[in-house]
């Protein structure tokens, strides 16, 4: 967990989530499984007031990112399902349903299905779900490049964090 955030341990291990999503989904990419995952953080940070793993996220081109859900996924990659496909013009590795079913409570399993089933109901593309984290608040109010601090949406900006949830559906 980062430096800057609370010692409240997170709702879930990264591992798990990203299990979760990827056994939620016939198919899936880094780049949408980062964003997916941002999302649950944010919808962690309404219902629960928490992270809901430990993963580092940082402003980067594309949108939110995390090296330690990248880092996980190379880990992941070697006893996953794969296939090669092409994102924004690069070969990248397309992450099937998982052999390993993720070990989650009911809270954590709440919002993955919460999440799943309104970015699904909303058919947001790849490339407008990277936009959003870039339009979100915290990405916004964070230097490129240096860690999020999820907890500020509860100190400095509530309201902003129904209005980054607001587009799925999720306030």
């Amino acid at each position: 967990m980062g430096a800057q955030e609370s010692e409240i341990s997170a709702l879930a291990d990264l591992d798990d989530v990203i299990r979760g999503f990827l056994s939620r989904n016939e198919f899936l990419h880094e780049f949408r499984l980062q964003k997916l995952i941002y999302l649950a953080e944010l919808v962690a940070q309404k219902e629960h007031e928490r992270r809901l793993t430990d993963a580092d996220y940082k402003p980067f081109m594309f949108g939110a990112y995390s090296e330690d859900v990248s880092n996980q996924l190379e880990d992941i990659e070697s006893e996953a399902n794969t296939r090669a496909a092409t994102h924004h013009g690069k070969v990248v590795t397309e992450f099937l349903d998982p052999d390993q079913e993720p070990e989650t409570s009911s809270e954590v399993e709440d919002i993955l299905d919460k999440v799943q089933n309104h970015v699904q109901a909303k058919k947001i593309s790849s490339k407008d779900f990277g936009q959003w984290s870039k339009e979100s608040w915290l990405y916004e109010n964070t230097p490129f490049e240096r860690e999020m601090s999820f907890e500020r949406y509860q100190t400095e900006a509530r309201d902003a964090l129904d209005e980054d949830l607001d587009p799925f559906g999720l306030t």
